[in-house]
């Protein structure tokens, strides 16, 4: 018997070594997330104002408004499903972050969802972070699905070298300092009672919803590790669309958003350096249906209004003269 044991020990601990892999490398990046960093923050940048988060800042947070309003040159490193974890680790790979930085972020509640990692809305960084333990109690029969992919990431960031790849200069952030403007009207007629079941939705944000378990605790951590940085951090929880807050109700969703609006509130109360700015909660009227792209995003017509709320909103917190 004892033999036994020895034999499927051997066995089975190259097996959870080898899957173990991903957990224990650090320093993997997102190929897009390190172009950005390559074409707008090169080595000793003097860029002052940083916007980063995800899809919403990407696409909502305009730099040239900022530096003509703020005097502040300003760039937008912001990308799909980017979060703090993943500035972290670039930070130590580039350098770019200090106590003369202002970082403006959007992050949504889907970076602190368990449920939402169906099609790989997880950045690498975050994923490490969890740890292999919990990416076992987290996936569980997809686990190793997740693995295989997580592995192909790490192997072409090891062998393929991305200092100094830069975006190709027909991608139209590069004109607009990382911007990316979507000119696109709402259609209202995509919202079907599909959409506002968890189990139906094609939405990533709610899909088997759970916000205060694994993911939250490493957004938590995130938070409190860049605030050690020194730089002034600025969290901001979006608008969305209001016919698609009043279709979906006073359900699942809404509270999701409300009490992701209050765990931005209540981080940002724990550091000096770390501001929120929610303009979900009691979200101004000025963002109209007519804005948005689809009901999470603003189109480039809402971009302009959401940058210049805040603008106003920096200003009105002592954040910037």
């Amino acid at each position: 018997m004892i033999k036994f044991f020895i034999k499927t020990f051997l066995f089975c601990f190259p097996v959870f070594v080898f899957m173990a892999i991903p957990s224990l490398t650090k320093y993997i990046m997102d190929a897009d997330l390190e172009a950005k960093i390559n074409t707008f923050l090169p080595e000793g940048n003097t860029v002052e104002l940083i916007i980063a988060g995800d899809s919403r800042a990407e696409r909502q947070l305009i730099p040239s408004l900022f530096k003509s309003e703020l005097n502040l040159e300003t760039v937008n490193i912001a990308k799909d499903v980017g979060d703090v974890i993943s500035l972290l680790y670039a930070d130590k790979k580039y350098e770019f972050t200090d106590s003369s930085k202002i970082f403006i972020m959007i992050l949504s509640s889907m970076q602190t969802n368990d449920g939402a990692y169906i099609n790989w809305f997880m950045s690498q960084p975050s994923m490490t972070e969890i740890g292999f333990v919990k990416q076992v109690l987290l996936f569980k029969y997809d686990y190793i699905e997740n693995w295989y992919h997580r592995m192909g990431l790490i192997l072409d960031d090891l062998i393929n070298d991305k200092r100094g790849v830069l975006l190709q200069q027909e991608d139209v952030r590069v004109k607009n300092s990382g911007y990316l403007p979507i000119d696109k009207k709402l259609d209202i007629g995509k919202f079907t009672p599909k959409s506002l079941n968890p189990k139906t939705t094609s939405h990533l944000w709610y899909i088997n919803p759970n916000n205060d378990g694994i993911r939250k605790t490493v957004f938590e951590k995130s938070i409190e590790q860049f605030s050690k940085t020194g730089a002034k951090m600025v969290l901001i929880q979006a608008p969305i669309d209001p016919f698609w807050r009043i279709f979906a109700g006073d359900n699942y969703m809404h509270r999701l958003e409300l009490e992701h609006s209050m765990l931005l509130i209540e981080l940002a109360a724990q550091y000096k350096n770390v501001w929120a700015i929610d303009f979900y909660t009691k979200q101004p009227s000025i963002f109209t249906d007519d804005l948005f792209y689809n009901a999470t995003h603003l189109n480039k017509t809402g971009a302009v209004t959401l940058t210049k709320a805040v603008i106003d909103s920096l200003r009105s917190k002592g954040i910037v003269d």
